[in-house]
């Protein structure tokens, strides 16, 4: 049953291509990245950072991101499924993304960046 709380949410998407801009590794297993975010590989949406972990028990990496928009930060931890695939989940934000929940999914391309798709709710 559907209560007219979750019936009031509204999903939002984001769909961009993330450009490398710098990357500073910080041992063989971390490293911090931010990129620049664009539409259609042309226009500038805004940038991102990511941080990531690799875990030898698992043999993955794990990433937390913060994509940076007009108005606020929105947040996620996502984790390789793949060489190219990564899925996870959106843990909050700041300003205009402040209590975001939802899904994101990274596909490497190369030689262009990584596909991200971001869907979200706000309370």
């Amino acid at each position: 049953m559907v209560n007219s709380a979750d019936a009031a949410l509204t999903t939002h998407h984001m769909k961009f291509t993330a450009h490398d801009d710098r990357v500073m590794s910080f041992g063989e297993n971390t490293f911090d990245e931010t990129d620049i975010d664009r539409r259609d590989d042309v226009e500038r949406l805004g940038f991102d950072v990511i941080s990531g972990k690799f875990s030898a028990a698992t043999q993955s990496w794990t990433f937390y991101l913060s994509v940076a928009r007009r108005g606020g930060l929105l947040h996620a931890k996502v984790h390789e499924v793949s060489d190219t695939q990564y899925v996870g989940r959106v843990t909050g934000g700041s300003g205009r993304f402040k209590g975001a929940r939802g899904t994101v999914t990274l596909q490497n391309v190369q030689g262009v960046g990584r596909r991200v798709v971001v869907t979200y709710t706000l309370p």
